[in-house]
């Protein structure tokens, strides 16, 4: 990469706050719910030390929430026993994804938005909240994508906040041309690799059940 991996995440960082600032009210009450603390009010920084290799990535399950994976492939997870909705945006983009249970109730909700510029339309922010039994938000999981500088086509860098802190995963490309993805894990200042992974330009965003997540 040309430009210094850790001053990129100093910049993802920024645009996390820069969300949180310019998104619309309306947005943010159904990202976090009325009375509910933003949680981007709280700074975080990835440290500068280097950072030792750790083998397990149970890690990586424990930050994310349940909420999403990143190998093999980026995608939100549904959580058993729910029905997944989609919203559109006005390009006709997947904007929002909610999954409810059988009683209609919301378990999590996705708001996503993408890049608005002639290089670059893919997914720029993703948003997920899961929310308790009685409607209140319980945890969150926030990730910023940061492309490919020569040609901008996969996704190169996600930066992940959750209700447990702050990480990133750098993906790379191996000898033998398949990819890998590191998952970096600020506060306890690790790392785990999440194994073998599909390049992703951003421009879908899948959904991948939780029953499948367990069979893997």
């Amino acid at each position: 990469m040309h430009t210094c991996l850790k001053s990129r995440i100093s910049l993802l960082g920024q645009d996390q706050a820069r969300a949180d600032k310019y998104t619309e009210p309306v947005l943010r009450v159904r990202r976090y719910g009325k009375g509910y603390t933003d949680p981007t009010e709280r700074t975080r920084k990835i440290r500068d030390e280097e950072l030792p290799i750790r083998p397990d990535i149970d890690a990586f399950k424990k930050f994310s929430n349940d909420a999403y994976q990143i190998s093999p492939y980026f995608a939100i997870v549904q959580p058993e026993g729910t029905q997944v909705t989609y919203e559109k945006d006005s390009k006709g983009r997947i904007g929002r994804i909610e999954m409810h249970d059988a009683g209609k109730k919301l378990v999590r909700g996705a708001d996503i938005q993408y890049y608005e510029d002639n290089k670059n339309d893919g997914v720029r922010y993703i948003f997920m909240t899961n929310y308790a039994p009685t409607g209140a938000p319980s945890n969150y999981a926030h990730i910023l994508l940061d492309y490919d500088e020569e040609s901008e086509r996969t996704v190169e860098l996600y930066g992940q906040f959750t209700s447990t802190g702050g990480a990133m995963s750098q993906v790379s490309k191996k000898d033998d041309g398949s990819y890998r993805a590191d998952f970096i894990l600020a506060d306890e200042n690790s790392t785990a690799e999440l194994g073998p992974i599909q390049p992703w330009n951003g421009k879908e965003v899948w959904v991948v059940p939780a029953s499948q997540i367990k069979k893997a």
